[in-house]
């Protein structure tokens, strides 16, 4: 999004093709926006939602809508004001992307993953895999987060900006499945706080119990060190993670933050014709490797939000999954990079 604005760019694209990780977004679906108002849609956004509101203006829903739509690409929106393709599959969000790209004049180098970005008299350097120098005197960043790193998605942005001088916030995963105990083998994960228990670990009594298990219009409510600190109304699923579906996911960036940081966490299920709630305490979560999100990122009070450029480096640009801003599920995030993409390269194109 940020070539097709720029109208020239050079892309340097790390993966055999680009956008892989946007063809397993909605399960192949591809919800790309949620045609939501501003005043609504900022109420989904993490952790300010302000920084987000020029490049909303910039590109909102309705016109990356139009912008498809009169590229070839037919697009419907459904329940909960989710957009998605009319053929629901997000291949052709992808095509349609590169072709728009492209037709702009944007060229994209695939298989060339930038190693280094060094700061020169008149602009950048950028060293790449394939043993090429580049040089720019604008550079858009968009390099996503760290989840799902099968993807491509190896946290590269956050090491160019802090060479750059930005700071990056703390990352934790998000929109990920929460491990009840029990659920798992083992409630014991990895890493410092032993709260990441991997996707692949076997289930325990619990989850054999309930894995495939799916409630419909159901409160939940989650407790942190036994204070109740968000209550929603949906839909969960229990899954070979845990707890996810749109309210699990949902409360699930609460949930991580305070686990990473040694806190008890529980959440409790109720029903509208049962007396008794099911109360699960939480073991831990699905980390990077499932997590559709990454929360945390390059610092948004370094960002001059008119233009999504730096307010260190002149002709340095932030977009997307880099940033330290993350959305709940519902086209929320796509739309978020694809709205900071677009005032970026359009930014960077003046």
């Amino acid at each position: 999004m940020a070539a097709i604005a720029a109208q020239g760019a050079l892309v340097l694209e790390k993966m055999p093709r680009p956008a892989r990780k946007m063809m397993i977004t909605g399960k192949g679906r591809c919800n790309f926006t949620n045609v939501k108002s501003w005043q609504d849609f900022s109420l989904h956004i993490h952790p300010k939602a302000n920084i987000l509101r020029g490049a909303f203006q910039c590109l909102p829903p309705e016109k990356l809508i139009d912008m498809f739509t009169a590229a070839g690409l037919p697009c419907v929106v459904e329940r909960g004001e989710r957009a998605f393709p009319e053929s629901h599959k997000a291949v052709d969000v992808v095509d349609t992307l590169v072709g728009m790209a492209r037709r702009c004049g944007s060229k994209i180098i695939c298989d060339c993953a930038v190693t280094s970005v060094e700061k020169s008299a008149d602009g950048f350097v950028l060293g790449t895999s394939t043993g090429e120098r580049y040089s720019c005197n604008k550079l858009i960043i968009t390099c996503g987060g760290l989840s799902y790193p099968t993807t491509g998605s190896s946290g590269d942005g956050y090491g160019f900006a802090s060479a750059l001088g930005h700071k990056v916030t703390r990352l934790t995963p998000s929109l990920t499945a929460l491990v009840p105990k029990g659920y798992k083998a083992t409630d014991i994960g990895d890493g410092p706080a032993h709260r990441h228990i991997h996707r692949d670990t076997a289930l325990g009594a619990l989850g054999r119990k309930y894995m495939g298990r799916s409630m419909k219009n159901v409160t939940v409510d989650l407790f942190i060190d036994g204070q109740g600190v968000q209550h929603e109304f949906g839909d969960v699923d229990f899954t070979d993670g845990g707890l996810e579906g749109p309210i699990g996911y949902k409360i699930s960036r609460k949930a991580v933050i305070s686990l990473e940081n040694g806190g008890r966490v529980a959440v409790e299920i109720s029903f509208k014709d049962e007396p008794r709630p099911l109360h699960f305490d939480i073991a831990g979560y699905v980390g990077y490797e499932r997590a559709v999100v990454t929360a945390g990122g390059v610092s948004t009070d370094e960002i001059i939000p008119k233009a999504m450029d730096s307010r260190l480096v002149s002709g340095l640009y932030f977009a997307g999954e880099v940033l330290d801003l993350d959305a709940d599920t519902g086209g929320y995030n796509l739309h978020t990079a694809f709205c900071t993409g677009y005032l970026a390269g359009e930014s960077a194109s003046r």
